[in-house]
């Protein structure tokens, strides 16, 4: 983006007091069109009848020339007076030739310097002052590192062994890598009904689970998982678990309240003549 220079008395300037706001307007946009493109103070006719929304620009323009501010010429007019405000083409031209010339310089200074740096980023950080960063550090013992390796798979001496230059990484604490546990076995139903008397009792001598003939719940423990399709991943724990629920079912602790079925049912068997009494 450019900028133009207009006289900040153009407000108030005798050679403008009897131009309208509309004249004052017509000069500032003929006179940016000429910086922007460089027409050293040439407006083309067709440029001015453009300027404004109304298409008034050539009714205005004729109060400049009779003021003399701007000149007839030929495809347009002249704004009279315009390089001795404004720098000309060729001026112009030079200043950016000279401008683009200096970025390049710069640019092309600005990577060598760059460049230096990350081949030697100590002495860099010295020459600017600044402490040299982790970055810097790392590439600095990059080369020990690989000394450190070299140094390491042989010795000058075969009665010692010459030690690291720079400490294993990970020190003496790296954890021991932990053996996997196994996964729990996933759980399974008990034999169906219609499995064989030597299936069942493969099954039963597996989890520690006795006879029927010596443990009568065994039967009724069977039974009842089958129906209900239910299964265990340790069905000795479940054995366990019948059991002292049976025990517990059967003889309840002292001092419980009976349930109503036990109080009800004496009643029940004894004669109804004497049920009445």
């Amino acid at each position: 983006m450019t900028y133009v220079q207009i006289d900040d008395s153009i407000y108030d300037h005798p050679k403008y007091a009897d131009l309208e706001l509309e004249h004052i307007g017509l000069i500032v946009c003929g006179v940016t069109y000429c910086n922007r493109h460089l027409t050293d103070g040439f407006v083309p006719a067709a440029v001015v009848r453009r300027f404004g929304s109304s298409g008034k620009g050539t009714r205005y323009v004729a109060a400049l020339v009779a003021k003399g501010l701007w000149r007839e010429v030929d495809g347009g007019y002249e704004i009279v007076g315009y390089l001795d405000h404004n720098a000309p083409r060729e001026e112009v031209l030079r200043r950016r030739a000279e401008l683009s010339a200096k970025r390049a310089a710069a640019g092309r200074k600005g990577g060598h310097v760059s460049g230096k740096t990350r081949s030697n980023p100590v002495e860099a950080n010295e020459a600017n002052g600044k402490q040299p960063t982790k970055q810097t550090l790392k590439q600095l013992a990059s080369p020990l590192l690989k000394q450190n390796e070299a140094v390491s798979t042989s010795t000058t001496r075969s009665d010692q062994e010459i030690p690291p230059l720079v400490p294993p990484r990970g020190g003496t604490n790296q954890k021991t890598k932990q053996p996997k546990k196994p996964r729990p076995e996933s759980a399974s139903p008990c034999p169906p009904s219609d499995a064989s008397e030597g299936d069942l009792a493969a099954w039963r001598d597996r989890w520690g689970i006795p006879s029927p003939r010596d443990e009568p719940d065994v039967a009724q423990f069977i039974d009842h998982h089958r129906a209900r399709g239910n299964t265990f991943r340790d069905w000795a724990a479940a054995w366990r678990t019948w059991k002292r629920n049976a025990a517990r079912f059967r003889d309840p602790p002292s001092g419980v309240f009976p349930r109503g079925r036990d109080l009800v049912q004496p009643r029940l068997d004894e004669p109804l003549w004497k049920v009445g009494e």
